[in-house]
């Protein structure tokens, strides 16, 4: 599939980065349908093959995008910003005083902790209460939903 660039885009993935590759950095930032995936998909084939390339995207669907696109390129690792966090926390947790055996929550585990929370409150809260006892779950949930998914799960496995 032949791809007529605009100059801007050109020259984010022409731009000579003296050997180096980390210098220059570049975002992209763009509406969708703007290209910003094929940039980037070009910057990377541009790199030295004989390097270790990391992509990191923002959703699922990017990095699926990324990794079908750039499947004949060994060196690039492509990870959500989840996933490449989850995996630095996992090798390197230790050194953050984390317990040795966690993992990443995913969204079912998510939701059940919130329906196990919901349950608990509610048990709790007399029904004069009541009131109080939802407003306390529902700082619970916005508490979860902060931490999104990726909240860290001890798995109990060295208990």
């Amino acid at each position: 599939m032949s791809r007529e660039w605009t100059d801007e885009q050109r020259e984010l993935f022409e731009r000579d980065t003296g050997g180096k590759l980390l210098l220059p950095r570049v975002a992209v930032a763009a509406d969708a349908g703007a290209g910003k995936t094929s940039v980037l998909v070009q910057r990377v084939r541009n790199l030295p093959t004989d390097k270790r390339i990391l992509c990191v995207s923002f959703t699922e669907k990017s990095k699926a995008d990324l990794e079908q696109k750039l499947a004949d390129h060994i060196t690039a690792e492509v990870y959500t910003i989840h996933g490449f966090c989850g995996r630095i926390v996992s090798e390197f947790g230790a050194l953050a005083g984390l317990p040795p055996f966690f993992r990443i929550m995913d969204a079912d585990e998510r939701d059940e902790v919130f329906y196990r929370s919901f349950e608990k409150v509610y048990r709790r809260s007399p029904p004069a209460n009541l009131d109080h006892g939802v407003d306390r779950f529902w700082g619970l949930c916005r508490m979860a939903q902060d931490a999104g998914d990726g909240a860290l799960v001890h798995d109990g496995a060295a208990d």
